[in-house]
């Protein structure tokens, strides 16, 4: 259930989003502006009771609703919650919970450099092209999907896994755009 403490930050939110971005004034744009202007709240409103809201990014919320209009208010949280308001690659922030199995890792959320999973097991070799480790629960939750897809008449393999930071280093540079820090192909695929 969503606190009343959260409903007020939603109406603050939005208080300061029609104060930043109001260009004529709402009461002056007329009725249908009110309306949306009231939906917009409504939908603010339920957003901060979203499991995946986070106060912190409310300006980067904001601002990324002002981009792009055509998503919902659950479609831009998620967005800017995954980081994909700001360019690949700039200022990622470090992963706190690195051992967390739901946590995210891309191009705007690392791992620590010296971050390695405890226990990794080696996929079997029925699912995996050369030698290939991971966690033990992904490890189980992939040879799982592989199984299942094999029932199906699909065959799925592995062709790249965990890696240590040094190793993805070494990929990153070795695959880059050609004339940009290398030329080759990813050796792990």
């Amino acid at each position: 259930m969503c606190t009343i403490k959260a409903r007020r930050l939603a109406a603050l939110l939005l208080a300061a989003l029609l104060h930043i971005t109001a260009s004529p004034p709402a009461e002056a744009a007329g009725p249908a502006a009110l309306d949306a202007l009231e939906q917009y709240a409504t939908e603010l409103s339920r957003s901060t009771c979203l499991d995946y809201y986070r106060p912190e990014n409310t300006q980067r919320y904001m601002d990324y609703r002002a981009a792009h209009p055509e998503y919902d208010i659950g479609t831009v949280i998620a967005y800017v919650n995954i980081g994909l308001d700001r360019p690949f690659f700039s200022d990622p922030e470090p992963v706190t919970n690195p051992s967390d199995t739901a946590v995210l890792v891309n191009k705007y959320h690392v791992l620590p450099a010296d971050y390695i999973p405890p226990a990794l097991e080696p996929l079997s070799s029925q699912y995996s092209i050369g030698t290939k480790h991971l966690a033990p629960a992904a490890r189980a939750a992939f040879e799982k999907l592989c199984a299942d897809a094999r029932s199906l008449g699909y065959e799925l393999y592995a062709t790249s896994a965990y890696r240590s930071y040094d190793r993805q280093a070494q990929v990153y540079a070795d695959s880059a755009l050609p004339g940009q820090g290398g030329d080759k192909p990813d050796p792990d695929l």
